[in-house]
């Protein structure tokens, strides 16, 4: 154990001579640091915005847990996905209040004056918090993308979720090798003295410049692309734009990204870098955790209306949907050449199905054919049922007499 604590107290004075040479040589006949300036600390903000992102994701990913488990009786892909983004921040959260208790967020002057040998063990926990943050991003937009296929009928919104998915997953976790391997010797990322061969300064930034951007694009399309998924839905306006609002605050998390990518440069080209990282860490967190609200927001409106019973009865007549067999009605159409196939689906309340945490947004409705004209009724309290109606067009070629 002693051998270990004199290794580590080598690599830090390594550390120091290291950032002497580089940094300070120029600076020799300036006065010495004020003992205010070395007082000054961001650990106290990045301890509470990190534990905060943490906490309420923790709270409401719980309440996702328990309301899929013994309310839906189900546990989708997206479920597990975002239990194990929630995993990797908490992880995150921990390593980064041990960095802290070490002497993250204090001016290296500061940490090579009085707490030298922690010196590397911050500089290694802030590596190693770095891949785990990444994930936890991705995983919480592929569970969001995920939940969104639900409510995806085009499959061209399928295709382009999917590709969503499988761009993030890829990118995060090439950025998180990268983190590593962009120094010959990997120790070098996190001490200065050990000498290796390194990615040039402009291309690793432009990697992560590049990674941050389409981030953040990602976060603002996922928070957009609900309004046009919902906005022909038969629902309440009022509910309408509640869970939209709530599967937006991506735009918040998109910000965030934004603000994330202007500071790397400067967090990259840092001389005091114990202090400065501090702005990155609080964007990253909070980053994480609007993602993961936005995510867990609307699959708890069966826990809501247990609690807020009026809103249980605005949607009393809410019901999972469960597809019977067709009936189909061709109806003439004004224009030559072309019918209208009504196909007619007959749905039942469900309990056990994957979607329905997402499909229970549509209130139950009758759709009956009248002289070719639809009109829409709801179904008595002895009945609950759906039908759903859809229209599709059939051109066809009269000199044929087929249909096209």
């Amino acid at each position: 154990m002693s051998n270990l604590n004199t290794q580590i107290k080598q690599r830090s004075r390594w550390f120091l001579d290291s950032y002497s040479r580089t940094t300070m040589s120029s600076a020799a006949d300036t006065p010495p640091p004020s003992p205010e300036y070395l007082a000054e600390t961001r650990g106290p903000a990045i301890r509470t915005v990190t534990w905060v992102s943490v906490f309420v994701p923790v709270l409401l990913v719980s309440l996702r847990i328990y309301t899929r488990l013994f309310v839906r009786k189900v546990f989708g892909l997206d479920d597990w996905v975002i239990t194990l983004s929630l995993l990797s921040l908490i992880a995150y959260g921990v390593i980064i209040e041990l960095a802290v208790q070490k002497g993250l967020g204090r001016h290296i002057e500061w940490v090579f004056t009085y707490v030298p040998e922690n010196a590397v063990p911050i500089a290694l926990l802030g590596q190693v918090s770095q891949p785990l943050v990444v994930m936890s991003c991705a995983f919480g937009k592929i569970s969001f993308s995920i939940s969104l296929m639900r409510l995806a009928v085009q499959p061209f919104i399928h295709r382009f979720l999917w590709f969503i998915v499988i761009s993030m997953l890829t990118l995060h976790i090439l950025i998180s090798i990268i983190i590593f391997v962009r120094c010959k010797d990997p120790r070098t990322t996190w001490n200065p003295a050990i000498v290796s061969e390194c990615w040039a300064p402009h291309v690793y930034l432009g990697v992560m410049y590049f990674i941050g951007a389409y981030s953040a694009a990602t976060d603002f399309i996922l928070a957009l692309l609900p309004w046009a998924m919902l906005w022909n839905l038969n629902m309440k306006s009022r509910e309408k734009f509640g869970v939209a609002i709530a599967m937006s605050l991506g735009v918040f998390a998109g910000s965030i990204a934004i603000i994330k990518c202007t500071k790397l440069k400067a967090n990259a080209t840092s001389l005091d870098p114990t202090f400065d990282v501090g702005e990155l860490l609080l964007t990253a967190g909070a980053e994480n955790a609007l993602i993961l609200i936005a995510a867990c927001l609307p699959t708890l409106r069966p826990i809501l209306r247990k609690v807020f019973p009026s809103t249980a009865k605005s949607s009393e007549n809410s019901y999972p949907l469960k597809n019977l067999p067709n009936n189909i009605i061709f109806v003439p159409k004004h224009k030559a050449g072309q019918w209208s196939a009504l196909v007619e689906t007959e749905a039942h309340p469900e309990r056990h199905f994957d979607n329905q945490s997402d499909r229970s947004i549509l209130n139950e409705h009758r759709v009956a054919m009248n002289n070719g004209q639809e009109s829409t009724k709801t179904a008595g309290p002895s009945s609950p049922r759906i039908t759903k109606t859809r229209e599709v067009i059939i051109s066809y070629d009269r000199s044929e007499s087929r249909q096209t």
